[in-house]
């Protein structure tokens, strides 16, 4: 979290205080989301109890203190002590900057440098969505659907989602192609939800990229193309995304190129979530090319899985 609110410092040297920077928090959206899915090991000591008030016999920090700062003096203190640094990033949403709302939200939803507190975090986002911050409006979509601090309800998100994406989020876009892909909240339209994940990917989404190849390959709403389906799982692939990885390998595969595929393969194992290990480990681990055998047992061990498919 600290990380991100300094890469927002460099990209504008010259802004002077935080109401300057939505631009840049947008700009470097898919570096938080990068830094955010890594399960980092936690900091409990310390922490910005509930992200509440000053503490006794702190000084409070003013909206004054916060629009007169000049950039170089915030960096240095939110690359200081993070228990100063997240003092700051609240004292900021409490003044209204809705970026920093939004910071706010995402450090109490994560837990970072702060309790975890979803209900909280999601009366930030909204505070922020309400001032116009389109990430924030993404999140408030996504608490919906997985139900963090309020009742899962997908059409509740769909509605936030929409907003984002025709302001031209790509996450929002993404996430409202899938509620429209699979008929969550919203009628099932396999078209409207391939034009959401274009509008993403022509963005540089990664996922959007697979989900697109997934339509090519399947033969979702058209004839399949496995060239097409090639090219942009290889797209997604390169872009960094795990299953995009995995899905040109596995095309790869088809085509006699195992050296590269086994590549591919092994790239989607270091960066796959959990459930994706077991899955994938399960599939290589079955397969009788001894490098994929390896790998999917490379995938069983990183998610804990005891289970060798070869001996069920």
């Amino acid at each position: 979290m600290m990380r991100m609110i300094l890469i927002c410092i460099r990209v504008n040297p010259s802004a002077t205080c935080w109401q300057e920077w939505g631009d840049d928090v947008l700009r470097i959206s898919s570096i938080w989301r990068r830094l955010t899915g890594l399960r980092r090991s936690r900091r409990h000591g310390g922490r910005v109890t509930g992200a509440g008030g000053e503490g006794d016999g702190i000084k409070a920090i003013s909206y004054a203190d916060l629009r007169a700062m000049p950039a170089a003096e915030l960096h240095a203190k939110l690359a200081g002590d993070p228990r100063e640094a997240a003092r700051w990033v609240h004292a900021a949403a409490r003044h209204g900057f809705p970026e920093a709302q939004l910071m706010l939200g995402q450090m109490l939803l994560d837990g970072t440098e702060v309790d975890r507190d979803q209900p909280a975090a999601l009366r930030w986002f909204r505070h922020a969505a309400a001032a116009g911050q389109v990430e924030a409006m993404n999140m408030v979509g996504r608490c919906h659907e997985l139900g963090w601090g309020v009742p899962a309800d997908p059409s509740v998100a769909a509605g936030w989602y929409r907003r984002a994406a025709i302001l031209g989020l790509d996450w929002g876009q993404y996430n409202l192609a899938n509620l429209l892909l699979y008929g969550m909240g919203v009628a099932r339209d396999r078209r409207s939800a391939l034009e959401w994940y274009q509008r993403a990917a022509a963005q540089g989404h990664a996922k959007s990229m697979n989900l697109i190849g997934r339509f090519m390959e399947e033969g979702w709403d058209r004839q399949p193309d496995a060239c097409q389906a090639l090219a942009w799982y290889r797209g997604s692939a390169e872009a960094g995304d795990f299953r995009g990885q995995y899905n040109y390998a596995t095309l790869l595969m088809r085509q006699g190129q195992a050296s590269e595929a086994a590549r591919w393969f092994r790239a989607a194992i270091d960066s796959g979530s959990r459930d994706f290990l077991l899955t994938a480990g399960e599939t290589l681990s079955g397969r009788e090319e001894p490098r994929l055998r390896e790998l999917g047992h490379i995938a069983l061990s990183r998610c804990g899985s005891t289970r060798d498919p070869a001996r069920a």
